[in-house]
């Protein structure tokens, strides 16, 4: 039945297809989002389980159940509700689907992503010895044919918790979107046994050079930066952790700022020994600096953060927990006075029937003390669970970042970088997202994987990534930036602005990952795209 409501071409689809248009009616009706809790104000019962029990039970035709959800609006309910609304009578019990929405679009973007997990899985499983190769004709899947032994050999721990490493795994992908209509196709992420052991295995194999340090090569960068890999936690009363975050510390001369750990992935590790200032390795050793910068710049947000939703959930559990466990003592309470009232009606104390009463009042007596013993024990449960505490940040490991090359960098086309150019090419950009009635807001120092986030009644509607020449010519793409077009298909935008030192003129692309077929240059970690390419791209 699950997959016929949400099928369109069945009758149970047909059921849910009609209430949804009947909730924007709702929502046109009622000028906003929050509708879910008041559609029995416009939708008179039966609620629409009912319905379906309904249809299901051929208590009622179909045609009958569709003319119940057709009803038309009424206009005084529709005024008495948003009376209601404005008020804030009814405020607490709304789900707000403007946040709702927000959430999920902050969700999107800040989750571990396929390919990110599938770029450290290829590298890590290879780098130990095992071969996983790509499946013909199906993309995303990959097929190990034989585990090497030793990594099927997890910790205890590990194996207790994920279970045992299998031999082999013929079909395997790291995106779960795949998994949809496919029951011989098996994912490999957090979690499974497999990917769990490749990560233990880089930790025990890897973890001292990570804190050791590394060096890198930038294409963009045009002075030394040090990145440190920064760790931070957040822990309720009962001390259980509730929220652990991975930050990038970006610090260059005197100044840090906090941006995402993807940054990582645009950068090339040199072939051989580089030399490094002795500033430079200074700054990377200086990890109280950064601890002390991130406790009042990095911390506090983000507890902030965690604090807001755990108070906002609590305050969900407690009214459930409350309402729940009072239900169920109050109705102790009554089968507890009508044991009184039966024992009052019998007055001889041998009674057979008055002794078996006695007995199940003694018994739901008890069953009362203990509800309300779960509910005390609960509520003071929940009150440790509000006081939250910082955990004291960890240093996971550092990174000196280089700029590259000059000889490889201008080997290149496409890879000339200006600063002045890209102002000018994010502040034309921006000029033209306001004047089409958006909201845009610039990332460009958090290293998302795309420039400007632009916002259309608070909701985003573009992701755009800026990419300016001083004339016209190729332009090239990190990593970062071509994961996240390729995962934001349509929500991603592509703004090549040209002739920024004369007349910048902007050309639009929507969705690049479908349309352009970028040249993947190993030298600078780059996705370069000719001008031809993006230009036709552009025009169609």
């Amino acid at each position: 039945m699950i997959w016929n409501i949400v099928a369109q071409n069945t009758r149970e689809g047909e059921v849910m297809e009609r209430l949804l248009e009947k909730l924007d009616d709702m929502r046109q009706a009622l000028g906003s989002d929050r509708v879910y809790d008041v559609i029995g104000e416009i939708i008179p019962a039966p609620r629409f389980d009912a319905l379906m029990k309904d249809w299901l039970s051929r208590r009622r035709t179909m045609s009958e159940i569709l003319a119940e959800i057709d009803l038309q609006t009424d206009v005084e309910q529709v005024r008495r509700i948003r009376a209601d609304m404005e008020d804030k009578a009814l405020g607490a019990r709304y789900i707000d689907m403007s946040k709702l929405n927000a959430d999920v679009q902050q969700s999107r973007e800040n989750r571990l992503m396929p390919e990110y997990i599938e770029k450290f899985f290829l590298e890590a499983y290879r780098s130990f010895g095992g071969t996983i190769t790509p499946v013909k004709d199906r993309k995303g899947v990959w097929s190990i044919g034989r585990v090497p032994p030793d990594l099927r050999k997890l910790s205890e721990s590990l194996e207790r918790r994920y279970g045992k490493v299998g031999t082999s795994y013929l079909l395997l992908t790291f995106d779960k979107e795949l998994l949809i209509g496919y029951s011989d196709l098996q994912f490999v992420g957090p979690g499974h046994p497999l990917f769990e052991g490749v990560v233990e295995r880089v930790l025990r194999d890897y973890g001292p050079s990570l804190r050791q340090g590394a060096v890198f090569f930038n294409a963009d960068s045009s002075e030394p930066k040090v990145l440190w890999l920064l760790k931070c936690g957040i822990e309720d009363g009962r001390g259980n952790l509730i929220g652990e975050r991975l930050f990038a510390i970006h610090k260059t001369d005197s100044t840090c700022r906090k941006s995402q750990p993807y940054a990582l992935l645009d950068l090339k590790a040199p072939e051989s020994a580089v030399a490094m200032p002795q500033e430079v390795r200074e700054t990377a050793a200086n990890e109280d600096e950064i601890i002390d910068w991130s406790l009042e710049a990095v911390t506090p947000e983000y507890f902030g953060e965690i604090e807001k939703r755990r108070h906002r959930e609590l305050a969900i559990k407690e009214k459930y927990v409350r309402k729940s466990l009072q239900f169920l003592i109050g109705e102790s309470i009554k089968k507890i006075t009508k044991f009184d009232q039966q024992l009052r009606e019998i007055r001889d104390e041998n009674d057979p029937k008055r002794l078996n009463i006695v007995g199940n009042r003694a018994k739901e007596d008890a069953r009362r003390n203990e509800l309300s013993q779960r509910l005390k024990d609960r509520l003071e449960e929940m009150g440790q669970e509000q006081h939250l505490s910082e955990k004291p940040p960890e240093i996971l490991g550092v990174a000196v970042i280089l700029p590259a090359p000059q000889e490889v960098v201008r080997s290149v086309e496409g890879m000339e970088t200006d600063p002045e150019i890209e102002r000018i090419a994010v502040r034309a950009s921006m000029e033209y997202e306001r004047r089409q009635g958006r909201k845009p807001v610039s990332v460009e120092e958090e290293n998302c994987g795309w420039d400007l986030t632009s916002l259309l009644g608070g909701q985003v509607a573009r992701y755009i990534e800026v990419k300016g020449r001083s004339r016209i010519g190729g332009v090239a793409l990190t990593p970062n930036e071509w994961i996240k077009a390729q995962r934001f298909g349509k929500d991603y935008w592509l703004y090549v602005v040209v002739n920024c030192r004369t007349e910048p003129g902007l050309h639009i692309i929507q969705d690049p990952a479908s349309k352009l077929t970028p040249r993947e240059e190993v030298s600078v970690v780059r996705y370069m795209i000719g001008q031809d390419d993006w230009r036709k791209a552009a025009d169609s």
